[in-house]
């Protein structure tokens, strides 16, 4: 893997074809090294002088290990704080437990809709250890904050588990000038 696996056009098609099924990949018009590129400048982002951001909608068992395996490949100084939030009907215990060595520190964060929900349920159907430290947040904009306050300059913070997170974290990012 290059030093940033989040900067090669191949790696991006890869983790994209892990969160499109089969069917809706055979339909698309667009290569996915192309829509990988056009994602390049959201999945890392990074604040001059603050952490790095990783976003990426993983939200189920295997593109979480495509996940954990990025993180293990490209580690921090600093600690890798951890943004989660996702739909009910996803295996959010199956995903925690693939990212919980990757991640240092949590904060589950509400989703909304039909199928949302809360962020203290979520906590609970993750199943961590007592140990590890975990926050709730009703909003992604709150998780955000909160994270965004915890983090020294080497730390990372990874958003992930759906796209009714990653959405919002973009805009908090694009608010607070940060790319």
């Amino acid at each position: 893997l290059p030093a940033d696996p989040y900067s090669d056009d191949r790696l991006l098609g890869d983790l994209l074809a892990h969160y499109l099924d089969a069917d809706r990949r055979a339909t698309l018009d667009i290569a996915a090294a192309s829509f990988a590129r056009a994602l390049t400048g959201v999945i890392a982002p990074r604040a001059a002088a603050g952490p790095t951001w990783i976003l990426d909608v993983a939200h189920n068992p295997d593109a979480a290990r495509v996940l954990a395996d990025n993180l293990r490949t490209t580690p921090v100084a600093g600690r890798t704080l951890g943004l989660c939030g996702m739909l009910a009907d996803k295996d959010a215990a199956g995903v925690v437990a693939t990212l919980a060595g990757c991640i240092d520190a949590w904060w589950f964060v509400s989703t909304e809709g039909e199928r949302g929900q809360s962020a203290a349920a979520l906590a609970a159907r993750a199943g961590l250890r007592p140990t590890t430290p975990v926050a709730t947040a009703g909003s992604i904009d709150a998780a955000c904050d909160a994270a965004y306050g915890a983090a020294a300059a080497i730390d990372r913070i990874v958003v992930f588990g759906s796209f009714h997170v990653v959405g919002p974290a973009i805009d908090w990012l694009e608010r607070h000038g940060i790319r």
